[in-house]
């Protein structure tokens, strides 16, 4: 799987992925590493991206633009109102409660909402993705603009989940571009000594200012302002009114009522924005504006500047608030970087270096594509498939949630933080109704992925409103409550139970609570072992004095001792178990005079314990998961709502696809058409038959009309044309092909079988030892297929081309192989091994060689006999021939 960083900008989008342990940007089909935000509908498929780009000027009424800046908004909002006069298809209010695009799909009236748009276009980059990593891809980690609130950021989760896609996180750009700075300048920064840097970025329809913090492997968000009124589309929207003015002087038309007039100014204006921005004029030309009139201009930089000179305190607003947010002067910023593609205009650069006085502005960042970067890196620092240098990214949320509960009694309570054991940690707004308190739970500039748990005691169901405690701080129109959550919770007699709601404001921005658990204290009886000690023994009996042992009287002594010891089982139990020691040795010992010493002994031990089973009453806390019910969530879609959206989608992406492949085969059968129009009457023009050559046109005609009178046909008739016409120009083709290969495959053919009947009659050594018949047979079988070749050459040649070939490439190679198998066979026949040398006829000369004495010990190795040791040195050397 591969994880990629997706920038979804207004105006286009960008992908990174992570490829040989680097980002690089993904390109689209048409190598550009930019792609259209954009997406159409039309009466039989979808177009997103550059496809609905190059029909925008036809479709411009079915053609959803701007999505980013629409997405997760109600009708309501003084944006939308402003979104209106830059978008083409119409924006009107969903069942969602949220506002969509009103198109005309397949012939029929549909309103989408922006988060099914935007999924169409999320679905067109995954394909761009997927064609690039080659493999599936299905986690993603989106960037979106800081100022997005808890709606809108639930609106692109939605989007993702329509399209299929799995979002690791939704990434704030501002911190995206922070990441993308700081992560490869790790090293350089201090660890104890923070270098603050400013961000500066003006996209196509949003210019935000950033300022973070910098210490070795951490980057920390400190403040982030925007305006979305300010952005590249405003300066392009100055110049289309400029010489819409002027053509209105000259004409009296109005270009700015006519939308498919507007995009014809805004791609003109666009162009002479970028050569202004490298030179000091630029023309401004339009063909055919508005009934069939034309606008030729000039356009000097110095006149854009006093054009806009109305956008420059906006700019200075938006680098004044995120300054004053971020507690810091202008000499504590150490860098001031640019980023977007409207910070390239001279005036925008000259108006932020005036503003935090910086000779020279940092330009180190891809303006265009600093935010997929960004993206990307952060899925690579999630995902467990890669392995990233370690930097921590706090990301901070500006627009904090507090909450609201009814209280329960006379009594005043607050919800507490179980992290400060208990005590409130909340600060009390005020009571903002009869009984109605408030309290601030996640203030400005908390971490997201904080969670807080809260406690209330309550004897009934209750509910908690979650709501933005700063206005001011969100976009105009945005509402400010973020819903309610009813707590069921079973009815306890009147006796309040303690209540635990765990709140959490994820990673991505997003409100939820998570759980609710009620707690209970009760009684309860536990059976334990405890050690029970024995009664105390009673103190032993007084010595015997030993003349009465000794005399008459003993009998009396021992039966007294012995009742004195009987009466005091504890001990004679502990004797029992100490000792093992019998009553009988104890009674014998008596009249030894030992009773006296051993109840002496006994009378120093420990008491003996025994475990007893003893009935204990303890407390415990029992925890109930109760249910929360989410209420008065202005604008989310319920999750099977969702489904279905996702369901409807993967049913258009099947019908985009057919629509894409019926294409590609008229495409084919087209094009087939014309070559085989231009084959017939130029290298076919023989292999035709004479009689059907102006049929053969006819058709060809026929066919291409059919091809304009039927372009929505369905895929399985054009292809059932294609079958046809390849069955009826395939033999023609293939007649040419074998005339083609022919003559080739002949001079192959002869100069084979002059190799082999050479070497078969050749005198050379190698093929000596080969049988002469052998050899023979393979000068036959090239005599042979010489002369078949050149019987069946003589026949094709009487036969007219437009005819079925009679010699064949195929028979010609079939006969070759067949030769060259039967004679590498003969050829490599290998030689026959040389016979043994003879054996000597002289038998002294052999008694001499084997009396040596050498060659009679290598006998005797290799016999394994042991060689007699020699006697003495005369009867070695006289008897070694014999013993041999």
């Amino acid at each position: 799987m591969s994880v990629v960083g997706i920038d979804i900008g207004t105006s286009a989008c960008c992908i990174a992925a992570l490829k040989s342990g680097a980002v690089h940007i993904v390109r689209n089909e048409i190598s550009e590493r930019l792609t259209p935000s954009v997406v159409g509908y039309t009466d039989q498929e979808r177009l997103v991206g550059d496809v609905a780009v190059a029909q925008i000027k036809s479709n411009f009424k079915n053609t959803c633009r701007n999505i980013k800046l629409v997405l997760g908004r109600c009708n309501d909002d003084p944006d939308i109102a402003r979104e209106k006069q830059f978008e083409l298809a119409e924006i009107v209010p969903t069942d969602d409660g949220l506002v969509g695009f009103k198109v005309n799909y397949k012939g029929e009236e549909r309103v989408f909402t922006a988060s099914r748009v935007l999924a169409a276009l999320l679905n067109r980059l995954r394909e761009i993705a997927e064609r690039d990593a080659g493999t599936a891809v299905r986690d993603v980690v989106i960037g979106i603009p800081g100022w997005y609130t808890d709606m809108q950021r639930r609106a692109v989760m939605d989007a993702a989940e329509i399209a299929g896609l799995h979002v690791l996180r939704v990434f704030n750009e501002h911190t995206a571009t922070a990441l993308d700075y700081g992560i490869y300048r790790s090293n350089t920064f201090s660890e104890s000594e923070p270098s603050n840097v400013a961000f500066v970025c003006m996209g196509h329809g949003i210019t935000y200012v950033t300022v973070a913090e910098y210490v070795k492997g951490q980057v920390k968000i400190l403040s982030e302002a925007s305006d979305r009124q300010l952005g590249g589309r405003d300066l392009d929207h100055i110049i289309v009114e400029h010489f819409a003015a002027e053509f209105k002087k000259k004409t009296g038309m109005d270009i700015m009522g006519s939308k498919k007039a507007r995009l014809k100014m805004e791609d003109a204006a666009t162009k002479t924005k970028k050569i202004l921005s490298a030179n000091q004029e630029a023309p401004f030309n339009v063909e055919c504006v508005m009934e069939e009139e034309d606008i030729h201009g000039l356009l000097k930089r110095g006149d854009l500047e006093k054009l806009c000179e109305p956008l420059i305190p906006r700019l200075q607003q938006v680098m004044e608030r995120a300054l004053a947010a971020s507690n810091l002067s202008l000499s504590q910023i150490a860098y001031v970087e640019i980023a977007g593609g409207g910070t390239r205009v001279p005036w925008v650069q000259e108006c932020i270096k005036r503003f935090f006085q910086k000779e020279e502005l940092s330009k180190t960042l891809n303006a265009d594509e600093t935010v997929a970067r960004g993206c990307a890196l952060m899925g690579a620092m999630i995902s467990p498939a890669y392995k990233v240098r370690p930097f921590s990214v706090h990301d901070v949320t500006f627009h904090p949630i507090s909450i609201r509960w009814q209280q329960s009694g006379k009594e005043t309570e607050a919800p507490m933080d179980d992290e400060a054991a208990g005590q409130q940690t909340q600060q009390q707004n005020g009571v903002t109704g009869t009984g109605t308190k408030s309290s601030e739970l996640f203030p400005c500039k908390s971490t997201m992925g904080s969670t807080k748990s809260l406690t209330f005691m309550r004897s009934s169901p209750f509910e908690i409103e979650v709501f933005y405690s700063e206005e001011k701080s969100l976009p105009p129109g945005v509402p400010v409550d973020l819903g309610k959550y009813h707590i069921k919770l079973p009815e306890s007699g009147g006796e309040k139970q303690k209540v635990k709601i765990r709140a959490k404001l994820d990673n991505d921005g997003i409100f939820t609570v998570e759980s609710a658990q009620q707690y209970v204290e009760e009684e309860y009886e536990e059976t334990v072992k405890q050690k029970k000690p024995q009664p105390t023994p009673p103190p032993p009996p007084q010595e015997v004095p030993r003349q009465a042992a000794e005399g008459g009287d003993g009998a009396t002594a021992t039966s007294t001792t012995h009742e004195a010891m009987k009466d005091a089982d504890t001990g004679d139990a502990a004797m029992k178990q100490d000792g093992d020691v019998p009553n009988g040795t104890a009674a014998q010992g008596s009249s030894e005079g030992g009773p006296a010493a051993m109840d002496t002994e006994d009378s120093k031990k420990e008491p003996a314990e025994e475990w007893v089973e003893v009935k204990q009453k303890k407390k415990r806390t029992r925890r109930t998961d109760l249910q929360v019910i989410t209420a008065d969530r202005k604008g989310i879609v319920p999750a099977r709502k969702v489904k279905d959206y996702h369901e409807e989608e993967l049913n258009m992406r099947n019908d985009d696809r057919i629509v894409a492949e019926t294409r590609e085969k008229m495409n084919e059968l087209e094009s087939y058409v014309y070559r085989m129009r231009e084959k017939i009457t130029d290298s076919l023009k023989e292999f035709v038959e004479p009689a059907k050559a102006a049929s053969l046109q006819e058709y060809l005609t026929k066919t291409e009309d059919w091809l304009y009178d039927n372009w929505d046909a369905a895929k399985s008739v054009i292809v059932g044309k294609l079958d046809e016409m390849t069955g009826l120009f395939s033999p023609i083709e293939k007649r040419f092909e074998e005339h083609s290969g022919r003559t080739e495959q002949v001079q192959i053919c002869y100069a084979n079988l002059q190799d082999f009947r050479t070497a078969a009659m050749s005198p050379d050594d190698r093929y000596a030892h080969i049988d002469p018949a052998k050899k023979q047979s393979i000068v036959n079988e090239c005599d042979a297929i010489e002369k078949w070749l050149n019987d069946m050459l003589a026949k094709q040649e009487a036969c007219p081309l437009f005819q079925e070939p009679l010699l064949k490439v195929a028979d010609i190679t079939a006969k070759q192989q067949a030769l060259n198998e039967m004679a590498t066979k003969i050829l490599s026949e290998p030689k026959p091994a040389p016979p043994p040398p003879p054996k000597p006829d002289n038998p002294e000369n052999d008694a001499e060689m084997g009396g040596t004495g050498e060659g009679a010990a290598d006998d005797s190795a290799a016999t394994g006999e042991a060689a007699a040791p020699a006697q003495d040195n005369d009867a070695n050397m006289e008897g070694g021939g014999a013993q041999a």
